[in-house]
């Protein structure tokens, strides 16, 4: 097991100047809020232990203005590093996934979502909306 840091330098590796990692935490009413990867706030969730869902946006995203929250838009994305699946165990059947993934995530009993990290980012919108 690897924790989120390592996790998300493992997928982004470095990135440009203008990119923002976006990560979202899983409120208690079941929406979400946005937060830059390796910001101030994202770090003090993963101090305070809170048990709460985070989630890593498989794109990069612009900054907002007036350091408005990061919005994970398709109008927005600036690189996308990775294709994910959700749902493998329940909704998509295990032996359906023939491609080795790049990684593999418990996200509940008998369910998972596994990654493909793709070998050069792609900034061609239209390949990411054909994902």
């Amino acid at each position: 097991m690897i924790n989120q840091t390592l996790f998300l330098n493992t997928i982004f590796g470095s990135t440009g100047p203008d990119e923002n990692i976006l990560v979202a935490e899983q409120l208690p009413t079941g929406g979400f809020r946005n937060v830059e990867g390796f910001g101030r706030e994202h770090a003090s969730w993963i101090k305070s232990g809170r048990g709460r869902a985070l989630y890593a946006n498989v794109s990069t995203v612009v900054s907002q203005p007036n350091g408005s929250m990061l919005r994970r838009r398709t109008s927005d994305t600036l690189k996308t590093y990775l294709v994910a699946l959700d749902d493998v165990g329940t909704k998509v059947p295990e032996d359906k996934i023939k491609l080795p993934p790049t990684y593999e995530l418990l996200t509940s009993e008998g369910n998972k979502q596994v990654g493909y990290k793709l070998t050069t980012p792609t900034t061609d919108k239209a390949t990411y909306e054909a994902f």
